[in-house]
């Protein structure tokens, strides 16, 4: 009886051992299974979006993919000024190929969002948020420093400017151009501009984002 119980309390704890190490191989796949899942939709960009912000900022990383093979051509490298262009001219959400950078841009009621995305890979991102005025084709970005970016763990969001940004705004074929103002115009247009000068000759061709 003494060695039966014996081996019966070693076959018991056998048991026990191996009961424990598949509970412990369970729990290891179990977590390298929700590490998997983390990662992959950790890095869609769109899932990390605040839920008040713009269908433009959601739709970042997959825009700047399609927008990088894109060049909007103009067949003008200047335009005249359009002192009747309206603010539904100017509304809606538009994306641009600059020198080494995308943008993406929404504009309604008084309101822009715009961020300009680097060419090469790049967790880096700038950004301006804030109020518009047009007259006489003539728009004034103004910046709110107060609207922050969109809240991201992946991408690292810098002001772009805090600086007011005059611009010609010129609608052609579909696209809203922007171009530095006349000279004849009496208003101030800083030497270095934040958005016109990373394009070509000054000119942001803005192609409607779908």
């Amino acid at each position: 009886m003494g060695n039966r119980g014996q081996n019966l309390k070693e076959q018991i704890g056998n048991n026990l051992i191996g009961v424990v190490i598949l509970g412990l191989g369970a729990l290891a796949l179990i977590m390298v299974g929700y590490l998997a899942y983390q990662k992959l939709y950790s890095s869609d960009v769109s899932d990390k979006v605040q839920q008040n912000d713009v269908d433009l900022f959601k739709k970042a990383g997959r825009v700047a993919n399609r927008a990088a093979g894109e060049k909007p051509t103009s067949e003008k490298t200047t335009y005249k000024r359009q002192k009747s262009i309206s603010e539904k001219e100017i509304s809606g959400a538009w994306q641009a190929r600059l020198k080494n950078e995308k943008a993406l841009l929404e504009m309604k009621k008084g309101k822009y969002r715009l961020i300009i995305i680097p060419n090469k890979a790049s967790k880096k991102r700038y950004y301006s948020n804030g109020d518009y005025k047009i007259q006489d084709g003539i728009v004034m970005l103004m910046p709110d420093l107060n609207r922050g970016p969109p809240e991201s763990e992946t991408f690292k969001y810098s002001v772009l400017t805090r600086s007011k940004m005059p611009l010609m705004a010129v609608k052609y074929k579909g696209k809203l151009i922007w171009q530095v103002p006349p000279r004849d115009i009496k208003i101030y247009v800083p030497p270095y501009h934040p958005v016109l000068n990373r394009a070509e000759d000054k000119i942001v061709v803005w192609s409607v984002l779908e």
